[in-house]
């Protein structure tokens, strides 16, 4: 089904999947177990809510970064209005995983913590 543009619409493949369409390409997909994928950045504007109502599954979300690529969760308090409203948390590539404040206006580390395969080091920042 196609909507006001030729490259515009919905489609069901043969897999039991449905995908949204725009521009001729897949925006989302949705497949017959109810997975999600959205091809692209998603943005809700107001709250968004990840809730599992199997009370037997651990709730869970995961941020996979590309190979060779950080992992980065930024959070904005207060509409972001200040710099020390923005903080960020970060697993590297090489390993540690660092919690960042904007409050100087730049980002800056404040806690690192680097693993080995004995003992975790942590290091502080002020």
């Amino acid at each position: 089904y196609r909507f006001a543009g030729v490259n515009t619409g919905m489609k069901s493949s043969s897999a039991n999947t449905l995908q949204l369409q725009t521009s001729g390409n897949d925006a989302l997909s949705i497949d017959s177990s109810q997975n999600a994928t959205f091809t692209q950045n998603m943005e809700c504007n107001g709250i968004f809510q990840i809730k599992n109502l199997d009370s037997s599954v651990v709730g869970e979300i995961t941020i996979r970064a590309g190979s060779g690529a950080n992992a980065i969760l930024i959070m904005e308090a207060d509409n972001s209005e200040d710099n020390n409203d923005t903080w960020k948390l970060q697993a590297t590539d090489g390993g540690i995983f660092s919690l960042y404040t904007q409050g100087s206006g730049s980002w800056a580390s404040i806690l690192d913590i680097a693993h080995t395969d004995l003992y975790y080091i942590v290091f502080e920042c002020i």
